[in-house]
């Protein structure tokens, strides 16, 4: 058996060692491939991360393709060409043609440099054609960012007219008047402007004065977040009616302390760190994931980024943008060859997101933090703060089960942005004196090396995918999906464990997670998630091998003891019903025209029958009204007491609860968190 089990061992490390050798022969690194035997020994008998770092950062071929692999894009705007948009743009305004205009304004902001007028003047005329569509916000805006991005001083009182004018638009007598003194004041100490002009100017804006205002405006622009009506002491990312539990075979996990009913929030969160997708850099805000199209802000370095507002810019400069700026995806399709399997490990992005929120000081002494700790404690529920660092490190990452093989691609994505940080001046102590005589890092590459190494192990198993709706409008859900748009990582839902069948749905607003309940939970049940597996769509054999490869984990949540079967295999017939004592947990069985439990209490065939036929024909009539009135807001209620009702008479396996709990799931996402229209 010994012989046996060395032989096998010794087998998977050859196929390792052949996988790695063919990715690096791919990646012109032949001359690694004569002593990697040698050099995956040595790893594994170091038990010092800091020394298996070192290995890989002292490597002289790793550093090569990694150095390879790193191309900055800085530089890249285009000031004649911003300008020559602009013009174009000014050509199709003064002919009516708006949107035409709009479009061309908006590619010339991204080729416009920093440090000439081509910016602010760009943005001052897209105010005007905000203003002539009556998108008073919008040019607001506008005229805001082109007055503190340098437009000529002698042309800022046609800005400042324009806003006065706004202001009025909206409402805002107070803001107006301030604005009229302001122009007058302006108009007095420019010269350039003649007296004629001046006072026609001023006429029409005393005229504004004496007008009847405009009605106040909401500006719905601004997005309202979920919140939660009571938050959880420990988890503040989940309501207070869950509590965490934990067992040796599932780790920690959360469960009900009360009934919950169906459509209740029980988690909102926003994330530590989130990434946008980058087929959808052209689109969303690369901070909140938000529309960005019709009035993006650029990022005033790159030509990557683009951002729905003056809060989510300074966000992205100072915080998650600022590592990752004018940094050219490269290392993904390294990442996958070395790691195997159809596609790269994008989320590995993440790690540079999370530390650009914060200072090396401040990132170096979390490490210690973590290095000093004690193991996690798996019975005690930690304090887990919203989009909060520190409590990233709260979540498992699975460190005894690591080895050269499982993360070898994570020590390649760490000496990637180790050179990436290094590129960004972030570190302080670079200095000869500085550097360690066992690693040849600086202190501060060392513990941020360690801190990224630890920050994508838990990336690896907690990242969630965050999505939106694709449907043909607010009122019809013809063409509906759903369509990933980049990922996150989020400090309470990763206590979240996994079910087959979820008792709960989310949905985002922006990059910010919505959980709530699709099925009653009863008190003590524990509250589950789907990672991406459903059993009404795969069956056990290919769930289980997906959740193993991905999660490491062989799935035994009910779905997969019960083995149910997919939606086209399930029974047409009921084939369990629910005990009407709500605290029984027994189910019913049939026995001559009456399902008995095993508490004693009984319901009649008939009325069972009858009550879910009635149930069914409801589903019925909810399709059909939101076929005709396009209302999903109306049907996310209907669709929830239906299935309060389904689920206090049977339970699966039946075909029947299928349809409404996913009729429920589309409901909620046409009308709540992230969605587009594909007309």
């Amino acid at each position: 058996a010994a012989a046996e089990e060395e032989h096998v061992e010794s087998g998977e490390r050859v196929n390792f060692e052949t996988c790695c050798l063919l990715a690096l022969w791919d990646i012109k690194m032949e001359a690694f491939g004569a002593d990697l035997g040698s050099f995956i020994e040595k790893f594994e008998a170091c038990e010092d991360l800091g020394g298996q770092l070192d290995m890989f950062y002292g490597k002289t071929e790793i550093y090569n393709c990694v150095v390879d692999h790193l191309e900055f894009s800085l530089d890249t705007k285009n000031d004649d060409l911003a300008n020559q948009l602009k013009d174009e743009g000014n050509k199709l305004f003064l002919t009516g043609k708006d949107s035409a205009a709009l479009s061309k304004y908006n590619e010339g902001l991204f080729q416009a440099d920093k440090s000439s007028k081509s910016l602010s003047l760009i943005l001052a005329n897209r105010s005007a054609v905000f203003y002539k569509l009556g998108k008073f916000n919008l040019c607001l805006k506008d005229i805001q960012l082109a007055l503190a991005w340098n437009y000529p001083s002698n042309m800022k009182y046609k800005l400042v007219d324009r806003r006065a004018k706004c202001y009025f638009q909206l409402g805002e007598r107070g803001e107006m008047m301030k604005d009229i003194n302001n122009v007058k004041q302006m108009l007095k100490d420019n010269s350039d402007v003649t007296k004629d002009k001046s006072d026609k100017i001023m006429h029409d804006l005393n005229k504004l004065n004496e007008s009847k205002l405009k009605p106040k405006a909401v500006d719905k622009s601004v997005k309202t977040k979920t919140s939660l009506a009571k938050v959880n002491t420990n988890f503040s990312g989940f309501s207070a009616a869950l509590e965490m539990n934990s067992s040796p075979e599932r780790g920690r996990f959360m469960v009900a302390n009360r009934d919950i009913k169906i459509g209740e929030v029980v988690g909102a969160e926003d994330p530590v760190a989130s990434l946008l997708l980058s087929g959808w850099n052209d689109r969303l805000c690369s901070v909140c994931f938000q529309s960005a199209e019709e009035a993006p802000i650029p990022c005033l370095n790159c030509s990557a980024a683009r951002f729905c507002s003056e809060e989510c810019w300074k966000e992205g400069l100072e915080g998650s943008h600022r590592l990752v700026c004018g940094v050219k995806e490269g290392l993904g399709d390294l990442l996958r060859q070395v790691k195997g399997g159809d596609t790269s490990p994008d989320y590995y992005q993440l790690c540079a997101k999370v530390m650009g929120k914060h200072e090396v000081t401040e990132l170096v002494e979390i490490m210690e933090n973590v290095e000093n700790r004690k193991e996690l404690n798996m019975t005690e529920a930690p304090v887990q703060k919203e989009a909060d660092l520190r409590s990233l490190f709260n979540l498992v990452s699975n460190d005894q089960d690591r080895n050269l093989q499982t993360d070898f691609w994570i020590f390649l994505a760490v000496i990637y942005f180790l050179h990436v940080l290094k590129q960004k001046d972030m570190f302080t102590d670079l200095a000869s004196d500085n550097l360690d005589n066992s690693h040849g890092l600086s202190r501060q590459q060392i513990k941020i090396g360690l801190l990224m190494l630890k920050t994508l192990r838990i990336l690896q198993f907690n990242t969630h995918s965050v999505l939106q709706s694709a449907r043909k409008s607010d009122t019809s859900d013809e063409g509906f999906s759903m369509e990933p748009v980049g990922s996150a990582i989020y400090t309470s839902m990763a206590f979240l464990n996994h079910s087959c069948n979820p008792n709960t749905i989310k949905y985002w607003e922006g990059g910010r997670m919505v959980v709530l309940a699709c099925q009653p939970i009863r008190k003590g049940e524990e509250v589950t998630d789907n990672y991406g597996m459903h059993f009404t769509v795969n069956n056990r054999n290919v769930r289980r091998n997906w959740l193993q490869e991905f999660f490491w984990f062989p799935c035994s949540c009910p779905a997969c003891t019960l083995n149910l079967s997919t939606t086209d295999l399930l029974p047409d017939q009921i084939q369990s019903v629910v005990c009407p004592d709500q605290g029984c947990a027994h189910k019913m069985r049939l026995r001559n025209g009456t399902w008995i439990c095993a508490c004693g209490k009984e319901r009649s065939e008939g009325q069972v029958t009858a009550r879910v036929a009635e149930l069914v024909r409801k589903v019925v009539e909810t399709i059909q009204m939101e076929a005709l009135t396009g209302n999903f807001s109306m049907s996310v209620k209907s669709y929830s007491d239906i299935l309060s009702g389904l689920y206090s008479v049977v339970t699966h396996p039946w075909r029947g609860l299928v349809m409404p709990e996913q009729m429920l799931w589309k409901a909620v996402r046409m009308v709540r968190g992230n969605r587009r229209c594909l007309e």
